[in-house]
């Protein structure tokens, strides 16, 4: 989801209009809003395949969403995270040259893990790294959740002020280590003085960590969609959709919705 805030009436000289009916008499309001459900394929180091059983797009019924799992696969065991540029994971191998480290405290979770909640802040804040919190658990030592940031000058896109990233994990019995269940990607931007925020939620399940793969399971095709991925109704995104929509997010879809039905209406009676 994409939000925009005191959008001006003209950027360049070019109007700007209410974006498809996204703003609002404030001039502010979401301008992109998309969910996917996709089953992922990966094979450490690199392979990866994604096909995607539905998506659904705000305003358009025959859109195809621009997420991607691939784009959004921040994993912080890795030395460094890929945002356009390459950010020092608080646990790399290197971490101490980067960060200083403060225990904030520790709880036990529901299934009676011990967490302990750790503050962790650049040694130099010009360095490409995050701050924020990160959660180990006791004895395994391995991540129980993030709540961590960093800014557009770290990863080197101007307009992005700041991203934050949360993440959470659940302890799996059947595999005796923790597995990432949720994700999401908080940022703001500035840009020709229009101001704005967003954010990228992921929910992960089903996890195989025993797949048997065929010969030619990886090919150049990392991307691929389902017959009619893009048809699914509304009975179906109740059912399936794992996080429930804002009201924000709800209105924005039936704005819109109404919307394109009144042009294909106006557009039916022109062809007529």
């Amino acid at each position: 989801m994409w939000r925009i805030k005191n959008a001006p009436e003209k950027i360049l000289g070019q109007e700007l209009g209410d974006l498809g009916g996204g703003l609002d008499s404030t001039r502010s309001g979401i301008i992109y809003l998309s969910e996917t459900i996709s089953e992922i394929t990966f094979r450490a180091p690199d392979d990866f395949k994604e096909k995607i059983i539905a998506s659904k797009v705000s305003g358009n019924d025959n859109g195809f969403s621009l997420n991607s799992a691939e784009e959004s696969d921040f994993s912080f065991y890795n030395n460094t995270i890929e945002i356009n540029a390459e950010i020092v994971s608080p646990i790399a191998d290197y971490a101490f040259n980067y960060y200083d480290y403060k225990l904030e405290g520790v709880f036990y979770d529901t299934e009676g893990y011990l967490i302990n909640k750790i503050l962790v802040t650049p040694k130099r804040s010009k360095d490409r790294v995050f701050s924020g919190f990160i959660y180990i658990v006791e004895d395994t030592w391995q991540i129980f959740g993030t709540e961590l940031k960093t800014t557009g000058q770290a990863i080197q896109v101007a307009p992005i002020e700041e991203l934050t990233f949360t993440q959470n994990f659940k302890y799996s019995e059947e595999n005796k280590f923790w597995i990432k269940i949720s994700q999401a990607v908080d940022f703001s931007f500035s840009m020709f003085g229009i101001g704005g925020d967003g954010r990228f939620t992921a929910v992960y399940s089903n996890y195989n960590f025993e797949p048997q793969f065929e010969k030619r399971t990886f090919t150049r095709e990392v991307l691929s969609f389902a017959d009619e991925a893009n048809k699914k109704d509304s009975l179906y995104w109740n059912k399936i959709r794992p996080v429930p929509l804002t009201t924000e997010e709800l209105t924005d879809y039936v704005k819109k919705d109404s919307i394109q039905e009144l042009k294909k209406f106006q557009k039916n009676i022109w062809i007529l």
